[in-house]
């Protein structure tokens, strides 16, 4: 793993990171409404962020994703390990979410790029 991030970092390569989630049972939707509020300000207003996107499973677990793109991988861990998002995320596991997932994905060498359909 370390050689796949020091190969990120010497490339300066985009890295997507993706957190899902399930709801705790009995959570409460008016309290986790404002938790993602405050979390997204908090993610927005980070060096290096790209883009935040959130997704429900339209079929099962987990039903939540969120990803964001982060221009370096450096940029994201210094997030990670920011006060401000390590509380947000005690407040996740505490409060609202079971079985929490974080992925980090780089581009593929065969795909590096978006391929779309011409037209």
């Amino acid at each position: 793993m370390a050689q796949s991030i020091n190969r990120l970092e010497r490339e300066g390569e985009m890295i997507e990171v993706c957190l899902s989630f399930d709801f705790i049972r009995g959570f409460d939707d008016e309290v986790y409404s404002k938790w993602t509020k405050k979390a997204i300000v908090v993610l927005l207003k980070s060096p290096g962020i790209i883009e935040f996107r959130a997704h429900r499973n339209l079929f099962g677990s987990p039903l939540v994703r969120l990803t964001s793109d982060w221009a370096k991988l450096s940029d994201w861990a210094r997030f990670a390990e920011s006060p401000e998002w390590l509380a947000l995320m005690d407040e996740l596991r505490r409060f609202f979410a079971q079985n929490i997932a974080v992925c980090i994905w780089g581009a593929s060498p065969i795909a590096p790029e978006p391929l779309r359909p011409s037209r």
